[in-house]
Parts: structure tokens; C-alpha cells; sequence
């Protein structure tokens, strides 16, 4: 039985900088996994190599079994969600949202109704004429995801999409995020520099360094059953210093 998603032999270099080196893993259906590395590490890279928006030197990536490594992005029935939402800031977010489904060809009704049941999953009703200006960093995260998920892609991919939130915004949005999945089912690739968000969202935790993959595995054996000694120092200790900070504000 072939994995949802699978990249084999993966390489890429740029100005003679190996940005990544010989990857290779693989994600099940409805499988929510993280990509955990520090700036540069070469998360970025490996996502929009993966959807498609960059072309690897070497390597494949294959969904279901199917090569799409020469695919279009379009093609390839995934969807992303950037860190800066990427919203069309001349548009309602109604607008927004019925844009992906106008261009696939969707009739106008069907792209409302898809747009209006997604708008109100995401808590979202209330700001449905609203510009992106006129909305908070959690709303416009709302809405990009919206707008991505009105395709119906198979799979997901993140690219730190709450790095630019603050702190009790992004607890918020890291919880339905988790929701989300559970109720769609959906098969998630989630980039992120944040070992404690990696640690609470995901199924396995693929970490990174230097264009290589480090360790990947569940969330308990990366912080507790790792030899690796980047990992140990990337992971584990950096939650335990948060964990240590905290101790005195708790009886």
C-alpha cells in the first residue's frame, strides 16, 4: 500500500550551497506531521519543492503512489498556507474565498455556498464583507485557510503560519488547527521553528538542520529518546528552558 505522500532521494542547490541533501520520508493519509528546524535549515525549500512551486536537481515526490514530481502545483492535489496570508487585499474575504473556486471553473452558486459553509466553519460570518485590513492577523490566517481548504486538497501544507501572531492568538488558532484536521481528515505538513508548537500539533516531528533530516518520530521520542545531539539541543533542552522559566509563576 503506497503512503499519502512519499519524497525519495530529494536534492537541491543553490549558488553551490547544499540546501538539501539526500531527503527522504514519508507521510499516511490523515497523518499530521511537522517540519521543526531552525532559519535556513531548508523547510521552505522541501515545502514549495513539494507543492511544486520549485523544481528539486534531484528526486522524487509522489502522492498515492503517483509521480507528480514534473506535475503543476495545480496538479497535484495539495494546497498551501503561507505565513503572510497572501490575500488579495482588494477583495472581501467572501471574495477571497470564491476566487480559488472561480478560476477551477465553479459555478457562481456552488463557489458561494462552499465559500459561505467554509466562512462560517472558520468562525468568519460576521466579517464576510470585511477587507483584509480591516481584520486581525488570526482573521486573515482564518481566511487564507478558508480559501485553501475550498479546493478540497488531499493534502496540506503549512509554512509557519502562526509565527506572525501573538502568543494567545496563536494558542488559539494552534487548537482549531487540530480541530480542523480531526474533522476533515486531512493529511497536514506543517513547517515551523517552534519546537513546543511542533511538539503539541503533530503525529511525528521531522527535524531538520543544514539540509538534512536529523531525526523523524513520534513527539515523546523526540524529546525523550533521542541520541542525536542537534536534536537534543534544538528540542529538548530548548523545552525544558521554556518549561524552567515558567516554574515560578506555578504553586
Amino acid at each position: 500500500m503506497s503512503h499519502k505522500l512519499e519524497v525519495k532521494k530529494l536534492y537541491k542547490t543553490f549558488d553551490d550551497k547544499k540546501i538539501l541533501n539526500n531527503i527522504n520520508f514519508y507521510i499516511d493519509q490523515g497523518e499530521f506531521v511537522s517540519v521543526l528546524g531552525p532559519s535556513g535549515c531548508g523547510k521552505t525549500t522541501l515545502l514549495r519543492i513539494i507543492i511544486g512551486l520549485e523544481k528539486a536537481d534531484e528526486g522524487t515526490v509522489t502522492v498515492d503512489g503517483t509521480d507528480v514530481t514534473s506535475f503543476s502545483p495545480s496538479k497535484r492535489k495539495m494546497g498551501i498556507v503561507f505565513q503572510n496570508y497572501a490575500l488579495f487585499e482588494n477583495m472581501t474575504v467572501l471574495r477571497n474565498v470564491e476566487y480559488a473556486l472561480l478560476c477551477a471553473k465553479k459555478g457562481k452558486k456552488q463557489a458561494r455556498e462552499i465559500s459561505m459553509a467554509l466562512i462560517e466553519q472558520m468562525h468568519l460570518s460576521d466579517k464576510i464583507n470585511k477587507y483584509p485590513s480591516e481584520l486581525s492577523g488570526g482573521q486573515a490566517q482564518r481566511v487564507a485557510i478558508a480559501r485553501t481548504l475550498a479546493l478540497s486538497p488531499e493534502i496540506i501544507l503549512f509554512d509557519e503560519p502562526l509565527s506572525a501572531l501573538d502568543v494567545s492568538t496563536r494558542l488559539e488558532m494552534r487548537s482549531e488547527l487540530k480541530e480542523l484536521q480531526a474533522s476533515l481528515k486531512t493529511t497536514i505538513l506543517y513547517v515551523t521553528h517552534d519546537q513546543e508548537e511542533a511538539v503539541a500539533l503533530s503525529d511525528r516531528v521531522m527535524v531538520m538542520s543544514e539540509g538534512v533530516i536529523r531525526a523523524i518520530d513520534t513527539p515523546y521520542n523526540i524529546v525523550n529518546c533521542q541520541t542525536d545531539e542537534f536534536v537534543n539541543e534544538f528540542v529538548k533542552k530548548n523545552i525544558q528552558i521554556k518549561a524552567e522559566s515558567l516554574k515560578r509563576f506555578i504553586n
